[in-house]
């Protein structure tokens, strides 16, 4: 296995030799935390971004294409067709086009089939090379219907001419006024078919992997949120993670196979979306803080409107504002995260000082990945990728948290028993005490109450009514005090029953 990210090549061997080395948690984690980076950092030599040296023309490939009269201006891709000078609100087809002669000429010279991929095309789209249909998706007749669709497809070789110019062109059809045109990872991939296929599949089926793996971690924190209710950033924190699971499952390609209506993938995406970032300033703030600002409170009733408005309407430009909405307030709260998280690491909370690493790189994700699809610039998403690695470190912080409660809850139950075994050990030593000192007590107490009286009756003589007063009271005083210490022995007896 090499691992070949275009700066370097590692023999995965190295990898496995230096395994061992490290401390077993921390290697688990590091491993772990390597398998979204190894799958997204292959790249295939055979395989060409064809970015660059876009042209654009209003009108469908059968309408430009041989057609010297029609002004063709620059684009690249990824892009917002509605977005580019003297596009803005209009409707309808338009066509993209490059030469790809260089690209196809050296995929055949390997021996290769040539095959193409397309970023999600937004909504309706045909691809042709020259003058020859490659393969389509969706029909006007199914625009309200649309959605994001990628092709994916290997070109017939009866197709490529030896004697002209290969030019690819690919026509996009949409009945919004702003937001239509090729999106995602990459705008146009081509080269050697297999190898698209398999890096098609492979991020794909990484990203489907996470996205379960999102989904079991946070099942496994409302069930640890239904053992132990008082913890509540574990409730927060399991919708925080199914929520992601089932948005990052809508960000890919893979959607579209499981999917036949697009009105209602996009409601669920949005849906995840709004109520993701909601679950995710709760356990934030529950987590540090626990308590709520009126910032997180008034979040939240705001991702509850827009997730109300996403599943009431079926209108896509207005789902589409939605999202834009959303966007334009969560950028503002992504620099208050940080701050509020920054603020209690400075006063000293240690689990702050850990989620501020983390979700620093977060936040200059998300940032990247609002530009990505506003189309502001192009490049890999990496945001599923590396929300991964927060969400696992989450949860290994919030199980470690869970951890040092248990561990503490066991020390002081284990100090509790033994403290309760030396206060037994005491009692039994003091009710000891008590009896013994109530008999030791009782003979001479017997014996001055017999010698009193004895004086009394005259056994040494004749004695004056005031000595007799004081004997009475001698006598009087040493029965009562008789009668407490028989009772402290009636205590002791019952209590060592």
């Amino acid at each position: 296995l090499q691992v070949d990210s275009g700066l370097f090549s590692l023999p995965s061997r190295s990898i496995i030799t230096s395994y061992p080395q490290m401390s077993g948690r921390l290697r688990d984690i590091i491993l772990l935390l390597s398998l979204p980076l190894l799958a997204s950092c292959g790249r295939y030599d055979r395989v060409y971004d064809i970015n660059e040296g876009w042209e654009i023309a209003p009108g469908h490939h059968r309408e430009v294409f041989g057609d010297d009269s029609v002004n063709w201006t620059a684009a690249r891709t990824p892009l917002h067709v509605g977005s580019l000078p003297g596009y803005a609100g209009q409707t309808g087809w338009v066509t993209l086009r490059r030469d790809v002669t260089d690209e196809v000429q050296r995929v055949q010279a390997m021996g290769k089939p040539v095959g193409l991929k397309t970023g999600k095309l937004q909504y309706i789209g045909e691809v042709f090379l020259n003058d020859y249909p490659v393969q389509s998706t969706g029909r006007e007749s199914e625009v309200e219907q649309r959605g994001f669709r990628t092709i994916l497809t290997s070109i017939n070789p009866a197709l490529i001419e030896a004697d002209r110019r290969d030019v690819l062109y690919i026509s996009i059809y949409s009945e919004t006024t702003r937001e239509f045109g090729i999106l995602g990872t990459f705008g146009v991939r081509i080269g050697d078919a297999e190898d698209i296929l398999n890096n098609f599949w492979i991020s794909h089926v990484v990203r489907t992997v996470l996205c379960g793996i999102y989904i079991v971690v946070g099942t496994f924190f409302l069930l640890l949120y239904a053992r132990r209710p008082g913890e509540i950033y574990n409730l927060w924190f399991g919708f925080l993670a199914i929520g992601a699971g089932i948005y990052y499952f809508h960000q890919g390609e893979v959607r579209q196979f499981v999917y036949e209506d697009m009105m209602l993938m996009a409601k669920v995406m949005h849906i995840s979306l709004y109520l993701f970032s909601m679950f995710f300033l709760l356990f934030i703030e529950a987590l540090i803080d626990r308590r709520y600002s009126k910032l997180a409170l008034g979040f939240v009733a705001f991702s509850l409107v827009l997730s109300l408005l996403a599943l009431i309407t079926s209108d896509r430009i207005f789902m589409t504002t939605l999202i834009r909405i959303w966007q334009y307030i969560v950028l503002p709260l992504l620099l208050y995260l940080p701050a509020y998280i920054g603020y209690h690491a400075w006063r000293g909370n240690a689990d702050a000082r850990v989620l501020l690493i983390g979700f620093g790189l977060y936040v200059l994700a998300s940032f990247y990945e609002i530009a990505l699809d506003i189309g502001w610039i192009f490049g890999p998403s990496v945001a599923s990728y590396l929300f991964f690695t927060i969400v696992i470190g989450l949860a290994l912080l919030v199980s470690d948290r869970f951890l040092r409660i248990y561990n503490e809850a066991d020390r002081l139950n284990a100090e509790l028993e033994n403290k309760n075994v030396r206060l037994s050990r005491l009692d039994k030593m003091k009710d000891e005490f008590l009896a013994t000192t109530s008999h030791e007590l009782r003979t001479p107490l017997n014996g001055i109450i017999g010698i009193a009286e004895s004086l009394m009756d005259g056994a040494a003589g004749t004695i004056g009514d005031g000595v007799k007063k004081n004997l009475n009271l001698i006598v009087s005083s040493g029965r009562r005090l008789a009668t407490l210490i028989n009772d402290i022995l009636d205590f002791s007896k019952l209590r060592n029953r």
